[in-house]
């Protein structure tokens, strides 16, 4: 009996370091996604550090007095560089609501284009394909939302952006300020949203406890993720910021890749095996 209850025991143990470690340092992710080809493909499974950027963790006091779930991070060795490739959840902005104040959809991963403090912009030839421009593939993630109707980031159309035409757009940083016209208001509602959920808005300042203010000082970081197929990516510039808290971890390699078309010996895509990224 003795035996069996330290067999159950180290069996136990064992989970418990293997549930740690995916938690809190490694994890595996299987890529379906076309929009960072040619660096990963689907069929790629991708090991991804999830201590390189600070270990995460749910927020006990935002969770209880707000009810809302929202990430804090320990002190890190690193930080989210340009032109890491990234693992985080896409932001629903879009369902920020009294009754679902969740920022965190999907996990999705993309190249990091600009750090808080940067200035996007993006001026690149406009692919075509016998003189139609081809639907991003992404969309497939989200079906009948406002991405499949290629609406781009801040939704303003006067503004005449493309995928390839874009910006420039200030990426909002910690301790930022931005004075509240008609046009930051526009381009920042989302944030503005997120980081005061009571928050009113007018044309020209906004309402926070009922205080008037006509500049905003940011209170997190943001990113600006895009896919390396830049003309088949639902990225940022169709959803916005990535919020620091919604970042995941950094990808390290690629640990092996199948594909679905071949059988057998010839499934495995040996040339992808540990590719570094």
């Amino acid at each position: 009996m003795g035996k069996i209850i330290m067999g159950i025991q180290i069996i136990l143990f064992s989970i418990l370091i293997l549930f740690s470690i995916r938690v809190f340092f490694l994890d595996l992710f299987r890529i379906t996604s076309r929009s960072m080809e040619p660096s990963i493909i689907p069929g790629d499974k991708i090991l991804v550090n999830k201590i390189k950027y600070g270990i995460r963790f749910i927020n006990p006091v935002t969770l209880i007095k707000s009810k809302r779930n929202e990430y804090t991070r320990l002190r890190s060795w690193g930080s989210v560089k340009k032109e890491d490739i990234v693992v985080f959840y896409w932001p629903k902005y879009n369902e920020l609501t009294d009754s679902d104040r969740t920022i965190y959809g999907d996990c999705i991963v993309k190249r990091c284009v600009a750090l808080p403090g940067d200035t996007v912009k993006i001026d690149i030839p406009i692919a075509k394909q016998n003189n139609t421009y081809n639907e991003p593939r992404d969309t497939l993630m989200f079906p009948q939302s406002k991405y499949s109707k290629r609406l781009l980031f801040p939704y303003d159309s006067t503004l005449n952006w493309t995928i390839c035409n874009y910006g420039p757009l200030y990426v909002p940083k910690k301790g930022g300020h931005i004075k509240l016209n008609k046009e930051n208001i526009t381009k920042y509602k989302d944030i503005l949203k997120y980081e005061n959920p009571e928050i009113l808005f007018f044309d020209n300042y906004i309402l926070i406890n009922r205080k008037k203010d006509t500049e905003y000082t940011f209170k997190n970081n943001y990113y600006f993720m895009i896919g390396d197929n830049i003309y088949h990516s639902i990225d940022s510039r169709y959803w916005g910021f990535v919020p620091e808290g919604n970042i995941i971890g950094k990808v390290i390699l690629i640990l092996y890749s199948t594909d679905q078309v071949n059988k057998g010996i010839h499934k495995l895509r040996w040339e992808r095996l540990f590719n570094h990224l």
